[in-house]
């Protein structure tokens, strides 16, 4: 009876979305889009049958994308031609129906939406929206799957249910026992995991797939005993290559064509069975990961993680291999290799991690080891020891290495040959140095140059666009290099005006020891620094030196142990929540990621209001969203990324989004945590010239954290350097480079990777 009642329920709801009695006539449409919709004021010219009569049209309801542009072009174009120049619809008069809109679309449909004093009125169920929307009515609209797939449900429910208890009845005795007993079974089942097996079974089954060509006819060879780099941004289809030649490719949603091959000693690995290929993978061909710590799992420990390889590929033993354990962790650099080989891999650092998946990888001494991104967002000093590692074991153990990567200065240090991809499809190959020294394809030009250098500083870095967009002539012989390019003066003087005023800066953590015992660990000794007005601080140093702690104790995400920060005046630090939210405003940080610091439940216009509606900037949402709109034309994203989730940009306008959020603020100092470092470096050309333009056009100050030197001496005008949460030192960042006094910051210099030649 109750299954009855369900689809009695989801029937009736299903007829109420569909037949419009919750809805006005004026509201029937629901717009797919999750943009508030605009609309385009009485106009002089309009499509349709109201035009050519020359009657004026209710206003229409439309998305504001580039369609609406063009339609709205091509309208001023016949207005123009009759009226004059200078007659049209301006395209950004188009605005949100709001206030005055709502007063005048109520009055077109003869107060069906406002009563007389101006209120929406009550009929609807739920209320209406701020666009005049029936809420109840879009609740439905987007259900309307949902109730569908419940009401059939429940209606077979009934059939089958009703159709089981008459046969039980009518025949009794051990067919009722049967029945019952079979019901019993089913019911004991989880409704959830029946529903996955089901799901699971019936996955392949009437899905229309659209696959997308990421690699489009790639060809290339390993020759015995070298190193092959593959580089491109990302989507080159790098990844996938390398995927495919594992056998790694998801099996339901990749697709290879059937006259591809893959040779490896005479055979087609694509042609390879599941069994044949697991025996082959780890043991004649490896491959090291981008991320240890996803791929490392983090409940077993390192040394029964790289056992567990050597016991199903070489047939050992627990104590032969726990015994080659020890060998490998010592031959891949792993300090104490007997204690850290029952470390879980959450207890090791980063570069640590990489060395143990190096050392899996290298177990079975394979033929082949395919090592993926293996120092992305690595130190530069880890990134050069891994590097070295790299290359050792390679002459040692003979082996071929398919070296991935999208920065090009590591190339020139580890491969004999490089290959250069771009959208699935390879611009360049050939020896190493003939690459890099003599490049041939434009894109190839254009990477090598987009990568900030030390011995030049050009006013803006060129971008993918400045080669690609030409044949190339012009701009290699006009402008020979970065030699010929404007210059940017970088560097203190004395006698600049001081914004921020650090005063020993202390931050300890704390663990438990014992019972009632502590452990203290100082993250920051004692650091004390001036940021000048409209300049940038660069802060470098290695994992764990302190310099995203200190950006973190600037913002008061963290309390610091002691110290002063004086900016105007007062010490920020010492400051009540009431009192430090007058100056949270004028100091705003963009994080590393941007994925995880962009709300993905929040459109683009929503995280760009919200800072200034907390702050009370702007005198309503209106001049709030045309100060967001304003700001998004600033870092260079169209008017309809307003509208827009995070997730449908790339990482660069992602990043960009995060600086128009600060700017919402009008802040006077931005700290920028490693801001740049997990972009392409075309995309992060792109970053860094927008935050040069911000600083000259605004006078912003930056605190720029990075391990990435090169981009450091780049944008800074003053450079500290970290070492275990103290400063060992502080100087105008062309003196640091050019006499650096400690040792620490020699040994960091000493480790950029100098692949590619400094007049490319």
């Amino acid at each position: 009876m109750f299954s009855l009642y369900v689809v009695l329920f989801y029937l009736l709801l299903l007829v109420l979305s569909m037949s419009g009695l919750i809805a006005k006539d004026w509201n029937k449409e629901v717009a797919v889009s999750y943009a508030p919709p605009s609309f385009i004021s009485a106009a002089p010219v309009l499509a349709g049958s109201d035009a050519e009569q020359g009657t004026e049209s209710v206003p229409l309801p439309v998305n504001p994308v580039d369609p609406l542009k063009d339609v709205i072009a091509e309208l001023n174009a016949e207005i123009a031609a009759e009226q004059g120049a200078g007659a049209g619809i301006d395209y950004y008069g188009v605005v949100d129906p709001l206030a005055e809109d709502m007063k005048a679309i109520n009055q077109e449909l003869g107060g069906q939406l406002m009563d007389e004093s101006g209120e929406l009125k009550q009929s609807l169920v739920f209320g209406a929206d701020k666009w005049g929307q029936d809420v109840l009515q879009k609740t439905i609209k987007g259900a309307e799957t949902s109730i569908l797939v419940g009401l059939i449900a429940a209606f077979v429910a009934v059939l089958i249910g009703t159709a089981l208890g008459a046969i039980a009845g009518y025949f009794g005795g051990w067919v009722d026992d049967v029945l019952n007993w079979f019901y019993n079974i089913f019911t004991s089942i989880p409704y959830l995991l029946l529903v996955l097996a089901i799901a699971a079974v019936l996955q392949q089954k009437g899905e229309n797939k659209e696959y997308i060509e990421t690699v489009k006819g790639v060809s290339f060879e390993i020759p015995a005993n070298t190193t092959v780099a593959l580089v491109g941004e990302s989507g080159s289809g790098k990844s996938v290559t390398s995927l495919a030649t594992m056998g790694l490719l998801p099996a339901e949603s990749a697709r290879i064509s059937e006259d591809s091959q893959i040779i490896f000693e005479g055979k087609n690995l694509l042609k390879l069975k599941t069994r044949e290929m697991r025996k082959m993978c780890g043991k004649d061909i490896a491959m090291i990961f981008q991320e240890p710590m996803s791929s490392l799992n983090p409940v077993f420990t390192v040394g029964m993680q790289i056992a567990e390889i050597l016991q199903l590929h070489l047939g050992m033993n627990k104590k032969q291999a726990r015994q080659r354990t020890l060998e490998l962790l010592k031959e891949v650099g792993i300090p104490a290799p007997e204690t850290k080989i029952d470390a879980y891999p959450g207890q090791l650092s980063g570069g640590q991690q990489q060395r143990v998946m190096i050392a899996m990888a290298i177990a079975c001494e394979p033929k082949l080891l395919i090592a993926d991104e293996p120092t992305t967002a690595l130190d530069v000093t880890i990134q050069k020891q891994i590097l070295d590692l790299l290359e050792s074991l390679r002459q040692r153990r003979q082996m071929s290495m398919l070296f991935i990567t999208h920065d090009l200065a590591l190339v020139g240090e580890i491969a004999d040959q490089v290959i250069v991809m771009r959208h699935g499809e390879i611009r360049e190959q050939g020896p190493v140095r003939e690459v890099l020294d003599r490049p041939q394809d434009m894109y190839t030009k254009a990477l090598l140059h987009c990568r900030p250098q030390l011995s030049q500083r050009p006013l803006r870095l060129p971008m993918i666009s400045d080669f690609m967009k030409q044949d190339g002539s012009t701009w290699l012989e006009d402008i020979r290099l970065n030699t010929q390019l404007p210059q940017r003066s970088r560097g203190l003087k004395g006698g600049e005006e001081i914004i921020l005023d650090v005063r020993d800066l202390q931050k300890s953590f704390y663990s438990r020891k014992g019972l009632f015992g502590k452990d203290e660990f100082q993250a920051v000794k004692g650091v004390s620094f001036q940021l000048a007005k409209g300049k940038t601080l660069g802060l470098v140093g290695e994992s764990g030196s302190g310099k995203t702690t200190i950006g973190l104790l600037l913002m008061r995400l963290q309390q610091a142990t002691g110290g002063k920060a004086l900016f105007q005046g007062r010490d920020i630090l010492d400051m009540s929540e009431q009192e430090f939210t007058q100056y949270q405003r004028k100091i705003q940080i963009i994080f590393q990621n941007p994925y995880a610091s962009l709300n993905p439940r929040f459109t683009v216009g929503q995280i760009l209001m919200e800072p200034m509606q907390i702050h009370k900037i702007g005198q309503d949402d209106a001049e709030r969203k045309q100060m967001a709109l304003d700001l998004l034309e600033r870092v260079s994203l169209p008017a309809q990324a307003f509208y827009r989730y995070p997730h449908e940009f790339s990482g660069g306008q992602r990043q960009r989004i995060a600086i128009a959020r600060c700017l919402t603020l009008k802040p006077e100092i931005l700290i920028c945590d490693e801001s740049v470092s997990a972009l392409d470096v075309s995309v992060q050309a792109q970053v860094l010239n927008l935050l040069q333009d911000l600083q000259d056009e605004f006078g912003l100050s930056y605190i720029f954290i990075s391990h990435d030197l090169s981009v450091v001496k780049y944008i800074s005008d003053q450079i500290m350097v970290m070492n275990h949460g103290e400063l060992v030192e502080i100087a105008n960042s062309d003196e640091l480079y050019q006499s650096p006094q400690h040792e620490y910051t020699k040994r960091l210099l000493g480790a950029i990777p100098q692949g590619i030649p400094q007049s490319a």
